[in-house]
């Protein structure tokens, strides 16, 4: 980092009339920044910052500092960020998104005053208002779960008012079905009288490579909070094929040396998410032509019907009867196949896991006998031993 100030005023008063800054190798998780540089100054206890062009997230601002109490404590926030800064996805999210190519656009603009009564620092920023806008084209992105390459388009505005984040609609496509986003969300606190955030995907075919190919139809509504959510709706699929995503284990440990000079290696925990949804009511129907699918062991199964989802990500317990319709299972070289005169059944109970259904399914299976004893290959000028055998 690179940095030059002026100083100017006095003890009581000092300002900076003139500074410039730039960072030079910058890196985020061993990625490289990119150009960063600007100027700033800091006059009548008020700071201004002003980035380059060509720098990575061009910023605006103006921020008043120290607060005081008889005095407006303005704080005006213009930034922007394009294809440079999509690019550090990869590393702001810990491999977890990664940006392969497209354009994109984000603007964020954040006026208002600071409370410098404020007890907490959520109470801080009560009075400012930030509105955003975003804009993606024929972008391409990759997670790390699906390590697949995802087709996304989307176009809108959002404002975050007095923690409430509110969408006025953000629209577009993913996996090449279209989207919806409309309604409200508080980041902390519950309030009441507020239109959910709302989520439509389709109706349409959602293409996710590795995961579904398919009819889709979801109405999804997000309400309480940003950080404890409550999920309800409805989502339909049909004609279409989900596929389990080969699992990829990541061994992650700590090791420690001990004082005789023995190292110790112990795993390290999963760190949890520290978003936690609930699920209530959430309707899930799985309708004609819906398929799952898995390589290892091979299974290909038909099913269709309907199935209520509740509880938390680590406590999810379903309600309903999802039917086998066809379908087979092979296991090493065996192939076993659903039978046809009875219902095969998979029920979901709420005093049950979800991922522990009670299975009413029976599979058959062809055997062919063997051959009393094996025959060497004869050739043409031996005679067969069961021509001559008594």
């Amino acid at each position: 980092m690179n940095l030059q100030a002026q100083l100017g005023g006095n003890l009581f008063q000092p300002e900076i009339p003139q500074g410039a800054f730039s960072l030079i190798n910058g890196t985020i998780n061993q990625q490289q920044l990119g150009e960063l540089a600007g100027n700033f100054n800091y006059i009548d206890s008020i700071a201004r910052l002003n980035t380059t062009p060509n720098s990575v997230v061009n910023i605006n601002a103006a921020v008043a500092y120290p607060l005081q109490p008889n005095r407006t404590n303005t704080v005006a926030v213009q930034a922007s960020i394009d294809n440079q800064a999509f690019v550090l996805l990869d590393a702001f999210t810990q491999g977890e998104i990664q940006w392969i190519d497209g354009n994109g656009q984000i603007a964020i603009a954040i006026n208002g005053e600071l409370n410098p009564q404020a007890d907490t620092i959520p109470g801080l920023f009560d009075n400012l208002v930030a509105n955003s806008a975003i804009k993606i084209e024929n972008a391409t992105i990759r997670t790390k779960q699906l390590n697949n390459d995802i087709k996304l388009t989307a176009a809108g505005n959002a404002i975050l008012n007095n923690e409430i984040l509110q969408v006025e609609q953000i629209s577009g496509s993913l996996a090449e079905s279209p989207f919806t986003i409309t309604g409200s969300l508080p980041l902390f606190q519950p309030l009441g009288n507020l239109q959910p955030l709302n989520i439509t995907l389709g109706p349409g075919r959602l293409n996710l490579q590795g995961l579904y190919r398919g009819g889709i139809d979801a109405n999804v509504e997000i309400s309480r909070t940003a950080i404890n959510p409550v999920v309800t709706g409805n989502l339909s699929l049909e004609n279409g094929r989900v596929f389990i995503p080969e699992r990829r284990e990541e061994q992650t440990v700590n090791t420690q040396e001990t004082p005789n000079g023995q190292i110790i290696t112990r795993p390290q925990q999963t760190q949890n998410f520290p978003i936690q949804p609930t699920f209530t009511d959430f309707q899930v129907s799985l309708g004609p032509g819906f398929r799952f699918t898995q390589s290892l062991p091979r299974i290909n199964f038909r099913m269709a019907g309907d199935l209520t989802i509740n509880g938390g990500l680590n406590n999810l317990r379903g309600d309903g009867q999802i039917e086998l319709t066809r379908g087979s299972l092979s296991l090493f070289e065996n192939s076993f196949f659903i039978t046809r005169d009875r219902q095969q059944t998979v029920t979901f109970l709420p005093s049950r896991s979800l991922l522990n259904p009670q299975l009413d399914v029976e599979l058959q299976t062809t055997v062919v006998d063997a051959p009393r004893f094996d025959r060497l290959q004869a050739v043409n000028s031996e005679i067969r031993d069961d021509v001559v055998a008594p």
